[in-house]
């Protein structure tokens, strides 16, 4: 009995250091996001998109407005390469009443690619031959947005799991690209007249 108890104590104390500080600052500002397929058209083989990511944003205190930041961007992967690369970047400032929604229409970007496919070389019936055609252009990947309040990281949103902004971006850090709000001012009293 008084080795199984040692056990549990060695155990609860090598689960320590996963308590460590959160990575998001704590914030009254619920997110979400999601990507949609404004167009889409067909030229020959190759085929053209437009996405748009939507930023919604909703203001859970019923007292205090806030000012946050919103970074978004668009990643396209190279179908020839393989490679994961940035397509276009947003950034915008919005201001939130307390218990209001705000959405935002952040990044927007048109995506060109081919698929792969066949083409006929010639020859019929059973003799028909085909030739392969490898997918090339840049096809949508997928999506991360930040979002920042005070200076802080507050959330961090993106459409596909396991990615983050340190996979997709090395080196950026969780520091805040936005300009400190303004603080509110004061009003001044107005000085009273003195007696004479």
């Amino acid at each position: 009995m008084k080795s199984h108890f040692s056990c549990i104590l060695i155990l609860l104390s090598s689960l320590s250091p996963l308590t460590a500080a959160p990575r998001f600052a704590p914030s009254h500002i619920s997110t979400s996001a999601d990507v949609e397929r404004v167009a889409k058209t067909k030229e020959g083989d190759s085929v053209k998109t437009t996405r748009q990511v939507k930023v919604r944003l909703r203001n859970m205190s019923q007292t205090q407005s806030s000012v946050v930041g919103v970074e978004c961007w668009m990643f396209y992967r190279d179908l020839a390469t393989d490679r994961i690369a940035v397509q276009t970047q947003d950034r915008s400032v919005w201001s939130l009443e307390p218990g209001k929604l705000g959405e935002t229409a952040a990044a927007k970007s048109l995506f060109h690619y081919t698929p792969m496919h066949f083409k006929r070389a010639g020859g019929r019936g059973l003799r028909t031959r085909f030739h392969k055609v490898d997918a090339s252009g840049h096809k949508y990947y997928g999506y991360l947005v930040r979002v920042f309040e005070n200076g802080q990281l507050i959330s961090e949103l993106t459409s596909t799991y396991g990615f983050s902004s340190s996979a997709s971006l090395p080196g950026l850090a969780d520091k805040s690209p936005f300009a400190p709000a303004p603080a509110p001012k004061q009003k001044e009293k107005a000085s009273k007249p003195t007696k004479r």
